[in-house]
């Protein structure tokens, strides 16, 4: 896990761009956004974002009114999503999170580093989850989706990629 960490340290301070400058990239955010449009539940609801990176999606889904608890095991993506989400100008896929109450459609989003074998909350807190591109660096991902399961509400939504 720590190289794991430290690759996705390292990709921290422009991994957002690449959502700019990358077609797949761009391709990506585009094609999960259709589907959350589609399948997330109105808002305001709570969703957890695991391994969110530098909180692209996060932000996405904040700029629609929803309740965002967000982490990432790498603390440099951490810093990079915080920053971006209070900054006056960000790249134009991203909307700026300018307060951490709702106000004007804007919902709420918190980061934390953190791991999900880490990550405590109550049961039963989400509506929905989402795991994109987060698995495949857990070390036991059954583990990782049975906790899921029970932070989940009943009927909630767990989006993997």
């Amino acid at each position: 896990m720590h190289d794991t960490q430290s690759f996705f340290d390292d990709q921290a301070a422009h991994w957002s761009e690449q959502y700019i400058e990358d077609p797949r990239f761009r391709r990506r955010f585009e094609r999960i956004k259709w589907l959350l449009d589609r399948v997330l539940p109105p808002s305001p609801v709570r969703i957890l974002d695991a391994g969110c990176g530098t909180g692209v999606f996060s932000r996405y889904l904040t700029s629609r009114g929803y309740l965002i608890t967000a982490f990432d095991a790498s603390a440099e993506m951490i810093e990079r999503a915080q920053e971006l989400s209070s900054s006056d100008s960000p790249p134009p896929f991203q909307v700026p999170v300018l307060s951490l109450s709702k106000e004007g459609g804007r919902g709420v989003v918190e980061f934390q580093n953190s791991t999900i074998e880490d990550f405590e909350t109550e049961p039963e807190s989400f509506d929905a989850i989402l795991s994109l591109s987060m698995l495949e660096y857990v070390e036991d991902d059954e583990a990782a989706i049975q906790k899921f399961h029970r932070l989940l509400k009943k009927n909630g939504i767990l989006i993997v990629s």
